[in-house]
């Protein structure tokens, strides 16, 4: 297991050694693993506190722009008539 911390500032040992695995959740793409302080009981997964991937910036893109492209192309060819 690597080496984590807890990302709760309060807590009274900073999470240092007394990580334990603490169960799954899922999302989009798959389970993540939880993690659980027994210092001050905050659970948490092992990317909290870092910034995204630039994938994750791409599908939120993605998601908003490709309707409206698609929407926009249409909509010109329901405009255009063949001469």
């Amino acid at each position: 297991m690597k080496s984590l911390r807890c990302p709760n500032r309060e807590c009274p040992m900073a999470g240092v050694g007394n990580i334990i695995r603490h169960g799954f959740y899922q999302t989009s793409s798959g389970k993540r693993r939880r993690y659980l302080c027994r210092s001050c009981g905050k659970t948490f997964c092992a990317n909290t506190g870092t910034m995204p991937g630039p994938g994750l910036c791409r599908m939120k893109y993605e998601r908003r722009v490709k309707p409206l492209i698609i929407k926009g192309f249409f909509s010109l060819m329901a405009g255009c008539h063949p001469a």
